[in-house]
């Protein structure tokens, strides 16, 4: 989904399978889009779902400038990311209409299976 937005650079973070990419409360500095491989995301312990290659993570936090509201830690393959700093993330957000709507629809579908889950 958001791949395109990258196709001139190559993926700057690479995780290992089972390695943490942030943890829950933790210090929000960067959104992620996954190149490959997958990153599941829990609240509590309780898996919430599995993002994949194309798809936005981490923007929660920069959004409403808080701590982050999930872990996140890649699957079974291990996963290669592009990350953008807080100041590229709200630059896209602003200069991009379509890609501030695919956040915010990601983002509203996510709160909609969360709430779900804790209820």
């Amino acid at each position: 989904m958001f791949l395109e937005l990258f196709a001139d650079r190559e993926p700057d973070t690479e995780l290992k399978p089972g390695q943490i990419l942030f943890i829950e409360h933790g210090k929000a500095d960067y959104a992620y889009i996954v190149h490959t491989g997958h990153v599941e995301l829990s609240i509590r312990g309780c898996e919430l779902t599995t993002v994949g290659p194309g798809e936005i993570l981490g923007e929660m936090a920069l959004v409403d400038d808080q701590k982050r509201s999930a872990m996140a830690v890649a699957g079974s393959e291990g996963a290669k990311l592009y990350s953008l700093s807080k100041e590229k993330f709200l630059d896209m957000l602003g200069a991009n209409p379509d890609f501030a709507l695919k956040v915010m629809k990601i983002m509203a579908d996510r709160l909609r299976k969360w709430g779900e889950l804790f209820q």
